[in-house]
């Protein structure tokens, strides 16, 4: 995947700038270390670097998620994403990022520009960034401080006011 580096800068930086009410987007909660969790993997799993054989990691990032209290905000963010009709996405199978489609009549850029205004002030990041416009990228490992939940809520309010909620 071909990332613009310098337009996913841009918003982001934008995005902090505007000093948004709440953000569907990155993470504030500080990284796990892998070293916690090393004693927790089975060593006769395969690393099958083709990519086709890690099962052992969907079960470490269930345990990473829980110990870090992250569990709660992917239940979350998929309810929330599932339960409406114009959104669409592949649950992620690993990580607190995930890219999903946006079927409400605006592209990814239109709909993160009027979701940071009054009254929803909520920061989303458009998968234009990404190469796909139809998509916006939601990041759900911020923790408290990234009032997930509440941005949650106010995408909730203009997916609404767009005629386009669940």
């Amino acid at each position: 995947m071909y990332v613009k580096a310098h337009e996913l800068f841009q918003r982001f930086y934008a995005g902090l700038q505007a000093q948004p009410a709440a953000s569907v987007v990155h993470s504030l909660a500080q990284s796990p270390q892998l070293g916690d969790f090393l004693n927790e993997l089975d060593p006769a799993l395969s690393l099958d670097w083709s990519g086709q054989d890690f099962q052992g990691l969907p079960s470490l990032r269930e345990k990473v998620l829980a110990r870090c209290g992250m569990t709660t905000a992917c239940r979350l963010v998929d309810s929330f994403v599932t339960a409406n009709a114009v959104l669409e996405w592949q649950r992620p199978a690993a990580g607190l990022i995930g890219f999903c489609r946006l079927h409400a009549g605006l592209n990814s850029v239109d709909f993160a520009r009027q979701l940071m205004q009054e009254p929803y002030r909520t920061f989303v990041i458009p998968g234009s960034a990404y190469g796909f416009p139809q998509h916006l990228r939601l990041g759900f490992g911020g923790g408290a401080g990234g009032k997930l939940a509440e941005g949650l809520k106010y995408m909730q309010l203009f997916l609404d006011e767009l005629g386009a909620g669940t």
